[in-house]
């Protein structure tokens, strides 16, 4: 993400900074299928070796989740967005 963040910067011809709150707008928001390849089918738990013990993790599900977030990023549309969506006035991300 921070590659993407740079080319957000590039773009917009400034530091953006902190841009956890525009990505959290941009998903909850109407680019989100545009923004992020959703990852609906998975999950994140693990299996030791020999099998004799299996550690519980998390199923991936339709919009943000805690073992893909919002998905993988659709840089094409992303990096513009972020490069709009943070104000010249707020470098933390709205």
């Amino acid at each position: 993400m921070g590659g993407l963040g740079a080319l957000a910067d590039q773009l917009a011809g400034r530091r953006l900074g902190f841009l956890n709150k525009a990505l959290y707008k941009i998903g909850k928001g109407g680019n989100n299928a545009e923004s992020f390849h959703d990852i609906t089918f998975g999950n994140n738990t693990f299996h030791l070796v020999d099998f004799s013990e299996v550690i519980d993790g998390y199923n991936t599900r339709t919009g943000w989740d805690a073992v893909t977030g919002w998905g993988t990023p659709k840089a094409s549309t992303l990096i513009p967005l972020l490069a709009s969506t943070v104000g010249h006035h707020d470098a933390d991300g709205l």
